[in-house]
């Protein structure tokens, strides 16, 4: 009896060796049954944001950037964006994060300065830093006062010189006294407004 049970276990062990083995002369084992949405990138795309951030680059990309209620800030949530919202979504007023998500070369630190212009006329500005990261996520909390298009371009300081990286687009719808439509009724010859 305890040799039989030897013996299943040694066939179990065989099995997982076997199994292993030949999952391992696939070219990408962890890849097998896996189903994403998103292509797998490219072996040269890889090879070059892995050039980029090894290379002698020091300018950091802005590789993503979303508007959202609150930032997670414990587990797999820590340092994400929770509850995402659309950049035509906001209302005049409204207080969200600019979740972003930056590529920074090895090595580096960069100071960025962001700029909040509506209708051509910067409404505030401000500063941050970022570092060596393949992924260095920050945020902004934002309250646009002012109903339409805004843009918040982001400028990388070098040398004394700025360069634009990147520009985001929102539009802030105007706030419609707190979701109540309003209705104007004429008495005699007074026009009142009924909420």
């Amino acid at each position: 009896m305890l040799i039989n049970k030897l013996s299943k276990l040694t066939l179990a062990c065989l099995g997982v060796v076997f199994f292993s083995a030949s999952a391992m002369s696939e070219p990408y084992p962890e890849l097998i049954g896996f189903t994403t949405s998103e292509p797998v990138p490219s072996q040269k795309s890889i090879n070059h944001v892995v050039s980029y951030y090894y290379g002698t680059q020091d300018t950091p990309i802005l590789a993503d950037y979303k508007l959202c209620r609150e930032i997670g800030s414990i587990g797999n949530d820590r340092n994400q964006c929770i509850d995402e919202l659309s950049p035509d979504s906001l209302v005049e007023g409204q207080s969200a994060y600019l979740w972003m998500n930056y590529l920074v070369p090895k090595g580096t630190e960069s100071e960025l300065l962001m700029h909040y212009n509506h209708m051509g006329i910067t409404r505030d500005t401000s500063n941050f830093k970022v570092s060596g990261s393949i992924r260095f996520r920050t945020w902004k909390k934002i309250k646009l006062s002012r109903s339409g298009s805004w843009e918040l371009p982001i400028y990388f300081e070098h040398a004394g010189q700025y360069t634009e990286l990147d520009r985001i687009m929102l539009n802030v719808k105007e706030k419609n006294l707190a979701g109540l439509s309003v209705a104007t009724e004429v008495a005699g010859s007074e026009n009142k407004l009924s909420y």
